[in-house]
C-alpha cells in the first residue's frame, strides 16, 4: 500500500493566498475565505508551497499557524 501525504491548510482569515509550484516550474494560486480549507496532495509534483496570511497549516509533522 502506498503511503500518501497531505498537507491541510484552512484560512483563519480572508484573502489568504496558497502558492504550489510544481516540478515543472509551473505555479498555483489559490485565495482562500475564512474557514476555507484546502488539501494537498503532495506527492502530485508539489515541489513547495507558500502561505501568505494568517493560516493553519497540518501536516503528519505538526501544527503551524502563518501570519
Amino acid at each position: 500500500m502506498k503511503q500518501v501525504d497531505y498537507i491541510i491548510i484552512r484560512a483563519e482569515v480572508d484573502n489568504v493566498k496558497v502558492i504550489t509550484k510544481k516540478l515543472n516550474n509551473e505555479e498555483v494560486l489559490e485565495i482562500l475565505n475564512k474557514g476555507e480549507v484546502i488539501i494537498l496532495n503532495i506527492f502530485e509534483n508539489i515541489v513547495n508551497f507558500k502561505v501568505q496570511g494568517r493560516a493553519r497549516i497540518v501536516s503528519n509533522l505538526d501544527q503551524v499557524i502563518s501570519e
